[in-house]
């Protein structure tokens, strides 16, 4: 922004804003935005719109025939209209000239009583159409029909050329029966409209009777891919419930086994699960008292910076006035200094102008030199008015420096006090994460503790079974022996065996092990190890569990994908199959599948 600013008194009020304007303008900070023409971004939708409904049609079967070729077939086909009805015009006079000339029209001899027939059934044809549509009579009479009108047609083409070459030489014969002609041409004009209107109705019925068919062919089989997809559904659907039910049954008959067994281990474990989660409520209590500290401490230099701030600021603001005040006062004293002068300067120059006026009546030399004195007394008042100008300049270049100095330090001051507030503000935050990842670490130690009790009621399961095991040997052993004393030494010698077995050693071994050991001392071991072994240890039951987490999200993400993959073909399948319906119908059945889609997967 440039602006000008003046010392004088009549424009104080005009600088004053002007400054203060530019100190707002100093603070604002622009953003660089991308200039983007709406209508741009409309043409871009618009053409993607047009690709995609271009790939539709291609997908549902339509051609690639541009508009331009589309508008030239019409151009044609207007053409070739144009044509048939001067053809027909030539064919109507020619056969009313040769009627007129007496001469018999030899394409409606030997064909008169199949065209009557023809003609007929074309009258009857409007019924039988309005009827095929909903009886179903076969499309064969029609295709035969149109054969016949269209070779008719040729055959009548052929022999209207025959007798345009026969009419030129006949054309002198003509002029006898006028009243003859007239009404002989109102009756082939009438046939041959009788004619075309049957071969248009049989067109037309054909047409019905082939959409249709083609309709009914295309539900028949949506319909059948209706249902065989809702009856797959259904079984998915009963195949998951029963699934669902016999593993729910399965986990219940399990945890109620487990949950007996784990009792006695539960009360042993909640011992040390109380002094763990004493022990870090501790922490977290000492945390939180470390961090009140730190935040009180924060809050008590923020006060002690924010005081001296405004301390240093009022300060600023004490200068910057008795400046301003010094300044106008200044301008005041030279304004009026400056009046004093130019009025002394004006009487002395009227006084030197009045006494020059007085003397004019003297002599040449007298006048030339009152002029030189006079312009003399002039250089001197212009040259004292520039050093009074220069001075005034050089004095506002200095206010306006002053100015600008004071204006940097204030922006230096606030920048660093909002540097500070920023940097207690990342101190509050980073001491807000250490505190949720202490709470993150709680809740891990929480699940590894309990991964332990189960891997440990595991083990102890295996060990019961073994016992059992063992139980039932020496049943087996003793009943033997009251059944048959005489194999004693045979049973005794297979349970030496037995019992001096490698693995009967060890399992007795580990019994020992568990049975007879204390479980206050096994508890209290177990802290006994070193932390960095329980460090590690933790770590990677750590990385065990979230590689598990995250295969399970894998195997459900690759199959929400492979299952919206599918959905996505059959709907593109279905869509291709009714190209016929119009957009609105297409959308609609879009979103019923959707939504049965999703109504099955919500009961998987």
């Amino acid at each position: 922004m440039i602006a000008t600013i003046s010392p004088h008194s009549i424009n104080y009020d005009e600088m004053r804003q002007t400054i203060m304007y530019a100190c707002r303008a100093q603070q604002v900070l622009n953003k660089a935005r991308r200039n983007v023409d709406p209508m741009i971004m409309q043409l871009r939708e618009l053409r993607a719109q047009v690709a995609d409904l271009q790939l539709r049609l291609k997908e549902a079967g339509g051609s690639n025939y541009t508009s331009e070729y589309v508008r030239g077939l019409e151009k044609q086909v207007k053409e070739l209209g144009w044509q048939c009805a001067d053809q027909e015009r030539t064919v109507s006079q020619l056969r009313a000239e040769l009627e007129s000339a007496g001469i018999a029209d030899p394409t409606l001899m030997g064909k008169s009583a199949a065209l009557s027939k023809a003609g007929a059934a074309g009258v009857g044809g409007g019924a039988i159409g309005a009827g095929e549509v909903q009886g179903g009579v076969s499309a064969v009479t029609y295709r035969r029909t149109n054969e016949l009108l269209q070779s008719e047609l040729t055959s009548a083409n052929k022999e209207i050329v025959r007798l345009q070459a026969k009419f030129l030489e006949s054309g002198k014969m003509s002029g006898k029966l006028d009243v003859d002609a007239n009404s002989a041409i109102s009756n082939l004009q009438a046939k041959y409209d009788l004619y075309r209107s049957a071969f248009r109705d049989w067109e037309v019925h054909l047409n019905h009777y082939n959409t249709y068919h083609w309709r009914w062919a295309t539900d028949r089989i949506f319909g059948t891919f209706e249902d065989k997809m809702n009856l797959l559904m259904r079984q998915c659907q009963n195949l998951m419930m029963d699934k669902d039910a016999r593993v729910m049954d399965a986990l219940n008959r399990s945890e109620g086994a487990v949950l007996r067994e784990t009792a006695n281990i539960q009360r042993q474990h909640l011992a040390e699960v109380a002094a763990l989660t004493a022990q870090y409520r501790e922490s977290i209590e000492k945390l939180k008292k470390e961090y009140a500290a730190k935040d009180e401490e924060r809050a008590k230099r923020q006060r002690d910076a924010a005081s001296s701030s405004e301390s240093r600021m009022q300060a600023a603001r004490d200068i910057f006035e008795q400046e301003k005040r010094r300044w106008i006062q200044e301008s005041d004293n030279m304004k009026q200094s400056y009046e004093e002068k130019l009025a002394t300067m004006r009487a002395e120059y009227q006084s030197d102008l009045k006494r020059l006026r007085e003397s004019l009546p003297s002599t040449t030399g007298d006048r030339q030199r009152q002029s030189v004195a006079l312009q003399e007394m002039q250089e001197m008042h212009e040259a004292e008015v520039k050093s009074i100008e220069r001075d005034m300049e050089r004095e506002r270049k200095r206010r306006e420096a002053e100015l600008d100095l004071v204006k940097k330090q204030m922006s230096t001051e606030l920048s660093r006090k909002e540097e500070q507030i920023a940097v207690r503000d990342a101190q509050a935050r980073r001491t807000e994460e250490e505190a949720a990842k202490l709470r993150r670490d709680n809740l891990k130690l929480q699940t590894d503790m309990r991964l332990k009790e189960r891997q440990l009621n595991t083990e102890i399961k295996d060990l019961l079974l073994k016992q059992e095991n063992m139980i039932a040997v020496l049943t087996t052993v003793v009943s033997n022996y009251e059944k048959n004393p005489a194999h004693l030494e045979k049973d005794i010698e297979a349970l030496r065996a037995f019992v001096s077995d490698k693995d009967y050693a060890a399992f007795r071994v580990k019994v020992k092990e568990m049975a007879f050991r204390d479980p206050a001392g096994r508890r209290a071991s177990a802290p006994m190890r070193t932390p960095c072994s329980v460090d590690e240890q933790r770590n990677r039951e750590v990385e065990n569990i979230r590689s598990a987490i995250e295969n399970m999200r894998k195997t459900r993400s690759d199959q929400q994908a492979s299952l919206q993959q599918v959905q996505q073909r059959v709907y593109e399948q279905l869509s291709r199959s009714r190209g016929f319906q119009s957009g609105d119908a297409a959308d609609e059945m879009s979103r019923d599948g959707t939504s049965a889609s999703q109504n099955g997967q919500s009961a998987a």
